[in-house]
């Protein structure tokens, strides 16, 4: 371009805003996912040891109701 500015049409400007608004939302919404993933991750690991030590004879954190 020749240094002109660019002429928007009426409404154009609202749909870059909604555009460029639209985007920073996803790229929130990917961060939150991503975050929550990991601490799925980080429970489902926690689970799997809490099995692993249930296995070797540890006592459960939970408690069993028939038990005295």
């Amino acid at each position: 371009m020749n240094g002109e500015k660019k002429e928007l049409m009426p409404g154009q400007s609202e749909s870059c805003l909604l555009v460029a608004a639209l985007q920073a939302q996803t790229e929130a919404i990917t961060r939150l996912a991503d975050s929550n993933q990991q601490v799925i991750d980080y429970l489902l690991s926690q689970e799997a040891e809490d099995l692993d030590a249930d296995i070797d004879g540890a006592s459960s954190r939970y408690l069993d109701p028939d038990e005295d």
